[in-house]
């Protein structure tokens, strides 16, 4: 409907095997991961001082803007290419390096109220990373509305039935490794391989913007799930559809993911359009009907935000 060009619509995941379930990969605890936090020390600089975590990245920021990349490597390797990185600055840093706590960080998305990413215990409960993020997003009738955890550590990506989680099966969760992502949803996948040819795009904050098959009952996370997930500037409080009426007229719609009663059911033509927290002013120009006439139109504006190749 917004485009009059044909494009090749990216590929859609086929259904998942119930039983296809790739086993985790295990960590030694003397790896440094994110979220470990360590206490770094130079006896001749006061300012080399101090107790740093390992960020979500696997980066350990430190004085003087040196960064360096210390996930994967035990503290002796990570104590050695940190006084190599200091050895630029000092002529002897001699900086040593211990352990003081020994967490990891795991994001939480999706039907969660308070996505974030979290330090925690190497065997931390589905539930405890639930808590974290203030609890799951509650549907009708007061229940919960995630069905499913899809877990991606790695190269390694399951998704596993809440059911069969909270009846005690074993194997389901991973000794976390740091960098792992849970994304709660209510559906097993995210969209099946079949389908009409109607669509839906996504614009903005969202990982692999561009046009998707439409299909019946799935709503804004099936897509996003789809799309990789919103970038980490995407603000989940203000996201835009824009919808194509009569008579060529829009009317759009603001909601917030944080509020499952006020998500807008999605019909075939239908633009998503995920904001900045500090939106640029093609997407502000965008939550307006005038506006959004002018913004579809201007071929710069559309490949600058989806990236697809007309």
């Amino acid at each position: 409907m917004y485009n009059q060009k044909s494009e090749t619509l990216p590929p859609l995941p086929e259904l998942l095997d119930e039983n296809a379930f790739v086993q985790w990969n295990t960590l030694p605890d003397s790896i440094v991961s994110p979220g470990f936090e360590l206490e770094i020390s130079s006896p001749v600089d006061e300012t080399i001082k101090g107790t740093f975590r390992v960020d979500k990245d696997g980066v350990l920021k430190l004085p003087y803007q040196v960064e360096v990349k210390a996930s994967g490597l035990s503290v002796p390797a990570l104590t050695s290419a940190i006084n190599r990185s200091y050895s630029r600055l000092l002529v002897n840093p001699a900086i040593t390096v211990s352990l003081v706590k020994q967490e990891y960080y795991v994001e939480v998305g999706g039907l969660v109220n308070r996505p974030g990413v979290y330090p925690v215990p190497k065997n931390a409960s589905l539930d405890e990373l639930i808590s974290h993020a203030k609890g799951l997003q509650l549907g009708s009738g007061q229940q919960p509305r995630a069905q499913f955890a899809r877990i991606t550590q790695g190269d390694i990506t399951n998704t596993i039935r809440l059911q069969d989680y909270y009846s005690g099966q074993p194997g389901l969760l991973p000794s976390w490794r740091g960098g792992e992502k849970v994304f709660l949803q209510y559906t097993q996948t995210s969209l099946s391989a079949s389908g009409s040819s109607a669509s839906i795009r996504l614009l903005g904050q969202i990982k692999n913007p561009g046009e998707y098959r439409f299909q019946e009952g799935k709503d804004v996370y099936d897509y996003m799930i789809l799309a990789g997930g919103p970038t980490e500037k995407a603000n989940m409080d203000n996201l835009t559809l824009i919808r194509g009426l009569e008579k060529g007229q829009r009317e759009t719609i603001s909601f917030s993911l944080q509020k499952s009663e006020a998500i807008p059911a999605l019909r075939s033509g239908d633009v998503i359009m995920f904001q900045a927290d500090n939106p640029s002013q093609l997407q502000k120009d965008a939550q307006t009907v005038g506006g959004f006439s002018g913004f579809i139109s201007s071929l710069a504006g559309m490949l600058a935000l989806i990236g697809l190749a007309f």
